[in-house]
This record gives C-alpha cells, structure tokens and sequence, in this order.
C-alpha cells in the first residue's frame, strides 16, 4: 500500500530526477556522448518507464492519498490569488525573454554552450573560471533542456520552476508542524513576494535552485524531528547533496540544520548515529566529478582562483 502526501511525493520525484540528471550526465560525459539524439532517447525512455509504472500501480489501485481535502474559503483567496499572480506573471516573463542578466552572458549560459560543443562537462580554457568552479547543477538542467527543445527558451524555467517548489517546501514545512491552511497559505504568501526571488525567478541564475534544496533539506529535518523515520534522514541526505552541487552558499546556509540532526539523533535516537554516517558517502556520489575536477584545475574541490569573489574582509564585527 502505497500512502503519501502529494507535496511530499513531489518533492521525493524531484529528488530522484535529480540524481538521475547529475548521474546520467556525468557517466554521458566521461564517453563524450553529450549530444541530442543521445539525450532525446535518454528522457523518452526515462518517461516511458515512468508511465508504464504509474498505469501499474493504478491498475493494481494500491496506493491511497492522504492529503486532507481543504476547502478553500473566500478569506483565504486573499493568500492565494496574489500568489497564482506572481506565480503566472513570471512565468510568462521566463518564456517571453531571453536570459539576459550578466551573469546568465558572463558564465551560467557560455558553460553550457561549451559542455554541448565539447559534448561532455569538462573544464576548458577560459577568461572567466566561474564558468568552471562554481556548482554546475542548474547548468546541468539547462543544458539537457536545450538539448530537448534545441534552443534556450526554456532556460528560465529552471529558476521558475525553483520558486513554485520552494512555496510548496514551505508549505510542507507549516503543515508538518501542525499549521492549518491558512498558516500554509500565509507562509507562501510570504516566500511568493520575496523581491529578490521574483526578480530571480525569471533568469538563470542559481539562488533560487540552491533554496529549493535548503528547504527540501528542512523538510526532511522537520519530517525526521517529527516521526523519526530513518527514510527522512536520507531524504535530508539527498537534498544537501544536490544544494552542494548547485551553489557552495550550500555549505553556510545547511550547516545550522546538519549540527541540528546530528544533536537530535546523539540525545534521542543514538541507533540511527550509523545513517548519518553515510551522509558524506551519499554527498560524493553526486559531487565526486565536479569535485575532482576543480581540485585538478585549482587544487582544491571547492576552491576558486582568488578572483575577488570571496569575502575581503572575514572577522566578529563585520
């Protein structure tokens, strides 16, 4: 018997497509086999193994929602209009408009227009090395979707489609923590309008991609708190995994959560300490090729070239 809540099955999806990108991605490259017949066949199986399990599962009727059935009251259309605004406004913009931002020109598109040219991800010569060291994850995505459409179009939709899961994470979180449908709709009112977040919403830069894992992984924390189920140790696993490869912002912003998981489980369930062990196995999974190559090129997994884009000034006051 299959019984899920619906956002969480999302999100459990959204985990999986992941890896198989980064994965498949990576094992593509190393034969230099990045080209689009290649990748067309790629997700046209992929897709058509999905549905033949999904009509597999339904003929057999052995799954079962448990997602409550909210009636929706006028009040709170006041929450969830402005939301559906914002959410179709950019959306449109993401389609209507190139990526024009100068990072999308200086170093998130030319990767990708390198990696299908090379037809495989690794470093190469350039003027600008952010095109190399930083996390290639959102690229990643870029690039299978322009391998799809043969044009960049869709480049945008990555971040869009960033801020839909980040309302829905959000969303998930109040209602693990007990919160109603006005307290879901309300602290997705709140993510929806971040400025910044709209702004980025409709480019291709990665803030919003990172965010999305961040609170994916805070999902799983609050899911683990919760029920203490070892599924959602892995889960939190996963998303830091994919939020390293996005953005190394990763490393700051999920640190708290990770010190966090691990006190919980030494205090109240010191059996599960062994999971938590495979938490950096499971990380190098994903992150092993990025991770060898910029150490080849720069000395270091995670380092850059000292191009002044680290903080110049690292101390208690500032």
């Amino acid at each position: 018997m299959f019984n899920f809540n619906i956002r969480e099955k999302i999100l459990w999806i959204l985990l999986i497509f992941g890896f198989f990108l980064v994965i498949s991605t990576e094992i593509l490259s190393y034969f230099n086999l990045l080209e689009r017949k290649i990748i067309i066949s790629l997700w046209l199986l992929i897709f058509l193994n999905c549905f033949f399990f999904y009509l597999k599962i339904y003929l057999k009727k052995n799954f079962s929602y448990s997602e409550n059935n909210f009636s929706i009251k006028k009040f709170d259309l006041l929450f969830l209009v402005p939301i559906i605004i914002i959410i179709s406004l950019t959306f449109i913009i993401s389609l209507l408009y190139p990526p024009n931002t100068p990072d999308s020109l200086s170093y998130h598109m030319p990767r990708v227009m390198q990696w299908i040219q090379n037809q495989n991800i690794d470093f190469f010569p350039t003027s600008d090395t952010r095109q190399l060291y930083l996390g290639p994850f959102s690229e990643f995505v870029i690039m299978h979707l322009m391998f799809l459409t043969n044009n960049d179009f869709l480049s945008n939709l990555v971040q869009w489609f960033s801020l839909v899961f980040c309302i829905t994470n959000i969303s998930l979180i109040v209602k693990k923590l007990d919160g109603n449908l006005n307290s879901q709709l309300t602290s997705s009112l709140f993510c929806a309008t971040i400025p910044m977040g709209i702004l980025q919403s409709t480019g291709t830069q990665t803030d919003y991609v990172v965010s999305m894992w961040i609170t994916s992984l805070v999902y799983f924390l609050v899911s683990y708190l919760k029920e203490n189920k070892i599924i959602y140790i892995y889960g939190f696993a996963a998303s830091l995994s994919l939020a390293i490869l996005t953005k190394q912002t990763a490393y700051i912003f999920a640190l708290p959560f990770c010190i966090w998981l691990c006190i919980y489980i030494l205090k109240s369930n010191p059996k599960h300490f062994k999971h938590i062990l495979l938490m950096p196995l499971i990380i190098l999974i994903l992150n092993l090729g990025h991770f060898m190559r910029t150490y080849k090129t720069f000395g270091s997994p995670i380092n850059s070239d000292n191009l002044s884009v680290r903080n110049e000034i690292i101390n208690l006051q500032s």
